[in-house]
């Protein structure tokens, strides 16, 4: 109907966020999956879901934060190579952000190479992602 009506939207800005604080009667696991349903699936989501929308013209704005270069440096190497390759697809990026809420639910995220702050490696997440859409859609 926005299409149809108006021609598409001109500015869609994907700003869904959670951070849980310390004190929460969460496990580490519960906050991770919650985290990156919020803040990673809900920006790929809406993403997904409003890029047909979008005018030839528009711009999707993806609010990611700060804390996700602290995040990526408390990864693994092999982990930040992972995340910052040229070559990584939404799959891969899905996989990884899965492994990290696997882990995180078996307390084993940090022997994974996964550092202990769900936000953060949520935000990688986006942060990823916006650079892959920008290169496929609007290069």
């Amino acid at each position: 109907m926005v299409v149809e009506k108006y021609g598409g939207i001109d500015v869609v800005i994907n700003n869904a966020g959670v951070q849980f604080r310390s004190g929460r009667p969460l496990s580490f696991g519960e906050i991770a999956k919650t985290t990156m349903d919020i803040n990673f699936y809900g920006a790929l989501n809406v993403l997904k879901m409003m890029l047909p929308c979008v005018k030839s013209n528009g711009r999707i704005v993806n609010v990611s934060s700060v804390l996700c270069v602290p995040a990526l440096k408390n990864c693994s190497k092999e982990l930040q190579q992972e995340f910052e390759s040229d070559k990584i697809t939404e799959e891969d990026l899905c996989q990884l952000m899965n492994e990290f809420v696997t882990y995180a639910k078996s307390n084993t995220h940090e022997q994974r190479g996964f550092p202990t702050d769900a936000y953060g490696v949520s935000k990688i997440g986006v942060t990823v992602l916006t650079k892959m859409y920008g290169k496929i859609h609007f290069d």
